[in-house]
């Protein structure tokens, strides 16, 4: 699978939020992305409305989970986040985090929805 940026072919996009130093290039085909998190960043409070499977590459980073004890994952280590459950992700590592998330949505659906 061969990453595009924007306007490279069909069902592809980089997507950055430098406010937040979160980055996200979408592959094409939709269901899988690469991340990478500045340090002190995080995702912020949101939902899927389907379910994730990352993959730590490089880093440290904080789970947050509503309903469950913060957790930390690093490099080498894979977690899931349920369909619709409220999440966030922070990275607490001294440098930046890289993963790469494949998601199981039902196609027409966003990755991804701010938490309400």
């Amino acid at each position: 699978m061969r990453s595009h940026r924007v306007g490279a072919g069909p069902g592809s996009f980089s997507e950055a939020s430098p406010a937040n130093g979160t980055y996200w290039r979408r592959h094409e085909g939709g269901g899988h992305r690469h991340r990478r998190v500045a340090p002190g960043a995080t995702t912020g409070r949101h939902t899927h409305p389907g379910d994730e499977y990352t993959l730590v590459l490089e880093g440290t980073l904080e789970l947050r989970l509503e309903g469950r004890e913060p957790r930390r994952v690093n490099a080498g280590d894979a977690y899931h986040n349920p369909k619709g459950v409220i999440h966030e992700t922070r990275n607490v590592g001294d440098g930046p985090a890289r993963a790469s998330a494949t998601f199981v949505i039902d196609k027409g659906k966003p990755i991804s929805l701010p938490a309400q």
